[in-house]
């Protein structure tokens, strides 16, 4: 996530002047680089404390924790780099949202019911606790999706276990 602010910054030449377009892109594609220690964590746990054996739900309990604990870091660091180095990011990115509005092909009832959404979500980012919650809920999904696909990749009995067992048994 680190690593995702600072390619934003470099590449937006000044923070808070980069094109809304290329800001979610390289925004989205730092989130999910920066998830990338849930599927790691998984592996980790799988193959170095469980002796290559995980089930589905202990996976998923694994990745669910790193996921919280990469939300409430990417929160943290949000709370602390968008007042400093993008302190309009709110009127920037919802008077972007608006533009955009204005070319599309709405009647205008749409247009303003729409304009009126985004100006109310505009004040409700000003709130801390709204941001908060705005923020872990932005990266949150990602690392559920990364949970989800890590789980069912990395779960598995080990083999020379099963082997071993039925080879006694049998």
């Amino acid at each position: 996530m680190i690593l995702g602010w600072v390619i934003m910054t470099v590449l937006a030449g000044r923070p808070g002047e980069m094109a809304s377009g290329s800001g979610e892109l390289i925004g989205l594609v730092s989130m999910l680089i920066g998830m990338l220690p849930v599927i790691f964590g998984i592996k980790k746990v799988r193959d170095q404390e469980l002796r290559g054996e995980i089930s589905f739900s202990n996976a998923f309990l694994t990745g669910i924790y790193i996921t919280l604990v990469i939300s409430v870091v990417y929160v943290i660091g949000w709370m602390i780099y968008q007042p400093i180095f993008v302190p309009d990011f709110a009127d920037n990115y919802f008077g972007q949202q608006i533009e955009n509005l204005e070319n599309q092909d709405l009647s205008q009832a749409d247009y303003q019911e729409l304009k009126t959404k985004l100006e109310g979500q505009r004040e409700d980012y000003k709130k801390t606790h709204l941001k908060i919650f705005y923020t872990f809920f932005e990266i949150f999904p990602i690392g559920f999706i990364y949970t989800l696909i890590g789980a069912l990749i990395m779960k598995r009995k080990n083999p020379d276990e099963s082997t071993a067992t039925s080879a006694i048994t049998g």
